[in-house]
């Protein structure tokens, strides 16, 4: 028997081979997976025979059509070697109702248009080639939806130009939306800039304001903001050497028409800045780019923005979200691209498709993909606990925390690095006391509990939910360029990380670990045929920023939680330290990957300084790696006294 087809479209999963519909010309399909890190071959067939897909995924059992599919039939094949997994036909449906936007609408009439479609189901809005002004108000929103099943919103190739710090869109509690085809700006300073014309020993930096940056006195916020990070002008990037952040004493001190005083809180902070450099004073506003909450496949494809406050795109609980050919571009007369990171995705059962997008020079990681912690309140007995309703990095509230039963929940030591146990949950009740009570099935021990303000502390028992990991995500064909951090922070999985580049960045280029209130492990994902090259740019003063880093934090013999990571066929070249470095990993293999000779960073490394370091790795398989960088001490360490098993002799 065939393995089921899921058709992800109106909400429900179909598993019968009779025909389906959706609205979203970007349809996704999960299907049964024939085994692990298993190739399939995609087709896409129209109802007139036309072959309008072909295409290859590998690990994960899922895909996305990247293609935009007009309306009409269609059959989706689905074959694994010399089986056929799946035969399953489908439909893309014309819109029930188009609205057109007239050139130079305004907001009003974007709104009444949003209205009618939430009214309405299987709505396209359309908008007239042109460019447009909008004025959503200091933290608004352009593109408010919420509750509204089967929409486009199509841009048509027109231009939004935002007149305050706004949202792009914020879309909540919806399903099978997508927006596409459309150029986002600002026309407000949203940060400010100002070269480095002399440093002194004590941390005092004289500097004169970039042309075209805002007077730091024209807004508080730039007044406020007392940290900052220092960009090389001429490429523009992070600054090799200096910290990721660099704190200030106090507000900027103007010293004449276009002239300014500042003092690093610590000198040492600075000791590497030269003259020339550009310090950016960039605020993180609450308003992000894109904001999605309790969603379910939505697509933003075909869009680019010349600049997002806050966060690019932002998400919690949005399973099957789609980035097709977002580019999130640094504008020609700008440092930034976006104020943070390009995404920070939370918590969904299935996780983000993302191919084909380009994150340029934005103010933190390109990309991460995370599952919340929950820190236990209280635990009224041995199988049950209480957690707070808000959560770190989540802004408002949200009731429900996603917790189902028969959820997989996992409970974590941080301060040993231990898993403590896993159970399934029962039930998850919300209490009008701003806590939900969760059961599970089976006995737990005593859990670090209590209320605190703010973050929790790290000595609180972590709690997360493994069946919203981000499962299955993608990302492939992309590009990552000079971000200030990293390329990809990831975790769970299975996960498919496929012919990327990642280029110039601040930090490493993939990193897997638990950062401190979001996400646990990373296990099943294969990363192959990527170009990793000149990362690592503030490895000195930020820790280890390879092409690769896998590690728990923070125990001093963390057990192995990540588990199958495959790192294959991947190009590696000017890294200034490490190139990988895995740590607390069982099941790791590195294969067939080329360690590039030096080019554009020549000089000898920091001394004794490997390719590979490998530590705490529990069972590994290296073969077939070409180190051609002789700048290395040796290809690869593995640290004595660890239980590692299974690594034979490089070839």
């Amino acid at each position: 028997m065939k393995p089921a087809l899921h058709l992800l479209a109106f909400g429900v999963v179909f598993t019968t081979r009779l025909a389906a519909a959706t609205l979203g010309p970007h349809p996704g399909f999960v299907w049964t997976p024939a085994a692990p890190f298993s190739d399939y071959d995609i087709r896409i067939t129209a109802a007139d025979g036309n072959v309008v897909v072909t295409d290859k995924i590998a690990q994960v059992s899922r895909y996305v059509s990247a293609t935009a599919l007009d309306p009409g039939r269609y059959e989706l094949q689905v074959d694994s070697g010399d089986r056929s997994l799946v035969r399953q036909k489908f439909e893309v449906t014309e819109a029930a109702q188009e609205i057109v936007i007239p050139a130079g609408a305004g907001l009003e009439e974007v709104r009444q248009a949003l209205a009618r479609a939430k009214q309405k189901p299987f709505t396209k809005i359309t908008f007239e080639k042109g460019t447009y002004r909008f004025d959503p108000g200091e933290g608004g929103t352009f593109l408010e939806i919420t509750g509204t099943s089967n929409l486009i919103v199509d841009g048509g190739g027109a231009k939004f130009v935002l007149g305050s710090i706004a949202r792009v869109a914020r879309i909540r509690d919806s399903r099978h939306v997508t927006l596409r085809n459309f150029t986002v700006d600002y026309d407000v300073p949203i940060y400010t800039a100002a070269r480095v014309e002399s440093v002194g020993p004590d941390g005092t930096l004289e500097l004169s304001l970039m042309p075209g940056c805002a007077a730091p006195e024209s807004s508080a916020r730039f007044m406020e903001e007392q940290r900052g990070l220092f960009y090389d002008g001429k490429i523009p990037r992070i600054a090799e050497n200096v910290p990721l952040l660099v704190a200030m004493d106090g507000p900027w001190e103007k010293t004449g028409d276009s002239s300014y005083r500042l003092r690093a809180k610590n000198a040492r902070d600075v000791r590497r800045v030269k003259p020339g450099m550009i310090y950016i004073c960039a605020p993180r506003y609450e308003a992000q780019g894109f904001e999605l909450y309790s969603c379910e496949d939505v697509a933003l494809a075909d869009i680019t923005a010349f600049y997002l406050p806050g966060i690019g795109v932002s998400s919690v609980f949005a399973e099957d979200l789609k980035l097709i050919r977002l580019r999130l571009l640094r504008r020609e007369d700008r440092l930034l691209a976006v104020q943070n990171g390009g995404t920070n995705l939370h918590n969904a059962r299935l996780g983000p498709w993302v191919e084909q997008c380009r994150f340029e020079n934005t103010g933190d990681d390109c990309n991460h993909i995370n599952a919340l912690i929950f820190s236990p309140l209280g635990q009224p007995d041995a199988r049950s606990f209480e957690i707070s309703h808000r959560l770190p990095g989540v802004h408002g509230r949200m009731d429900d925390l996603g917790v189902k039963p028969g959820d997989r929940l996992a409970f974590f030591d941080r301060p040993t690095g231990r898993l403590l146990a896993v159970v399934s949950a029962v039930s998850a009740e919300v209490s009008p006391s701003d806590t939900t009570l969760v059961t599970v099935d089976s006995d737990l021990p005593a859990l670090v509990a209590g209320r605190w303000k703010g973050f929790p502390p790290l000595d609180r028992t972590q709690i997360y939910n493994l069946s919203a990991t981000a499962g299955q995500f993608v990302f492939r064909g992309n590009v990552f360029t000079r971000g200030r951090r990293t390329g990809l922070l990831a975790k769970g999985g299975p996960g498919l990380i496929e012919n990327n580049a990642f280029e110039e960045l601040g930090g490493g280029g993939v990193e897997i670990f638990n950062a401190p209130f979001e996400g646990l492990h990373g296990h099943d994902i294969l990363i192959r045929n990527n170009e990793f090259r000149q990362g690592g740019i503030v490895h000195k003063n930020a820790g280890a920023a390879p092409a690769l880093w896998l590690k728990i934090f923070d125990g001093k013999n963390p057990e192995p939680l990540h588990r199958n990571i495959h790192f294959l066929s991947n190009r590696i070249s000017d890294y200034p330290s490490l190139a990988l470095d895995a740590q607390d990993t069982s099941g790791l293999i590195i294969a067939d990957n080329i360690f590039a000779a030096p080019s554009s960073r020549p000089g000898l490394r920091d001394e004794g300084i490997p390719a590979i370091r490998l530590r705490n790795v529990h069972g590994a398989e290296l073969r077939g790696n070409r180190f051609l960088d002789d700048r290395y001490a040796r290809p690869v360490d593995v640290e004595h006294g660890k239980d590692v098993s299974g690594i034979p002799a490089v070839e």
